[in-house]
């Protein structure tokens, strides 16, 4: 039998969907849910944990040396998930080969190594490899496991590392803040490596708020008809527009007044200035997952929901891995086989051919470039009939900007134009 560990269980049930010819059988070992199925007439199985089954801690044993106060505690991992390392074990003992397949990134490095610890304290002789991958798409799970690589202890250790610097940061700083600054127990004062510095964040903001004093100004506007003096053959203007005094913030009233009083009853303008300038903007670069998020948020999506959208999308074989720091497509992504599917989308068809008439694509690159993951990119194609309104939201917008940053740099033309009003 082979068994197969994911991150979790919905990744556990594409992966056994993906790989097997016929569909899964869903089962359960204990309580924990599993996907059994065959591959060339072999037995798999697929087992999802719940991220982290494991979980660093100070044991009992303390060393204090009196002369300086300095004090040790060694730190062991401890069970988190129970029922999930109870399962995982069951298994694990009937393995013929393990094959992690956790996310691959530093966090999911180290969920994979841990399982495998588990593991191997019911069987020390399985060989073991590792599955990795960017998107839940048959073409890529099937390679994936047809190129199966080793463990990449390193990047565990490292996820390791961070678990405890995070431990002896929160317990050391939480007891010290805690006992030495705020009085003992019963007025706890938590502190923790990412918690404290947002905290400052949070601080610093509310500080600037408090300081800010508000200030009266007035704005002037007029509305305008151009229809009353120039045909349709004679512009290609708005018909009815609203333009603002030159002074777009007037920080007194009787100046507010005065220019009021020189333009009432006005009944028409002349232009007496039209400026137009162009300018580039470059096309954009990958989105990684900061720059998602930040374009999410100016579509009303807030960073959390946007991540957990990004996550059933990503599950769902929409899209690749969300959680990446890379900008730069990767040489073995095919951009046009991207475009082409994206295609049947009505919407993105005809920007799709444009793109496809240039023949050989190139994409953008920007600053930051690693090989775990490609930047975020869609991979599958979808309609709005396909998702629900929220989902396609934000799978439009990465849609939308693959397509950007295969694009050329868009030249913008604005124009300004100046009106009097009665000497105003």
């Amino acid at each position: 039998m082979k068994l197969v560990v994911t991150e979790k269980n919905d990744a556990a049930k594409q992966i056994a969907t993906l790989l097997s010819t016929k569909k899964p059988k869903a089962d359960k070992v204990y309580s924990t849910p599993v996907y059994r199925f065959e591959v060339d007439g072999e037995e798999w199985v697929t087992i999802g944990l719940r991220g982290h089954i494991l979980e660093p801690d100070f044991t009992p044993l303390l060393r204090y040396k009196k002369s300086s106060g300095w004090v040790f505690s060694p730190i062991d991992k401890v069970p988190r998930e129970k029922e999930i390392i109870r399962s995982l074990k069951n298994l694990a003992k009937k393995a013929d080969e393990i094959i992690i397949a956790t996310d691959f990134d530093r966090e999911g490095e180290l969920i994979g190594s841990d399982a495998l610890s588990c593991c191997r304290e019911v069987n020390e002789s399985a060989p073991v490899s590792r599955a990795r991958y960017s998107s839940f798409t048959k073409p890529e799970i099937q390679s994936a496991f047809a190129n199966l690589v080793s463990m990449d202890d390193d990047l565990a250790q490292a996820g390791a590392a961070r678990q405890d610097i995070d431990l002896i940061w929160g317990a050391a700083l939480t007891r010290y803040l805690t006992l030495a600054r705020y009085a003992g127990w019963g007025n706890v004062r938590s502190s923790g490596r990412v918690q404290t510095p947002t905290l400052a964040l949070i601080v610093q903001k509310e500080r600037e708020r408090e300081a800010f004093v508000p200030e009266d100004y007035w704005v002037i506007k007029g509305a305008f008809d151009a229809a009353a003096e120039v045909g349709p053959s004679e512009g290609d203007g708005p018909e009815a527009f609203e333009a603002t005094f030159h002074t777009q913030r007037i920080k007194v009233e009787a100046e507010a007044d005065r220019i009021m009083d020189a333009v009432a009853g006005a009944s028409s303008a002349t232009v007496i200035a039209v400026d137009k300038k162009k300018r580039t903007s470059s096309a954009p670069a990958p989105f990684n997952t900061t720059s998602l998020m930040a374009a999410a948020s100016s579509e009303g999506i807030s960073p959390s929901r946007c991540m957990r959208i990004a996550e059933s999308l990503y599950m769902d074989g929409y899209i690749s891995y969300p959680r990446v720091d890379n900008t730069v497509y990767p040489a073995t992504l095919d951009l046009g086989e991207v475009v082409t599917f994206l295609k049947d989308n009505p919407a993105y068809r005809p920007y799709c051919e444009k793109l496809l008439k240039k023949g050989k694509l190139t994409a953008t690159r920007g600053k930051k470039e690693t090989t775990d993951h490609p930047p975020i990119y869609p991979t599958k194609g979808a309609t709005p009939d396909d998702l629900s309104p929220s989902d396609f939201k934000l799978y439009n917008l990465i849609a939308r900007r693959f397509l950007a940053t295969l694009s050329e740099d868009a030249t913008i033309e604005g124009t300004k134009v100046m009106l009097d009003v009665s000497g105003q």
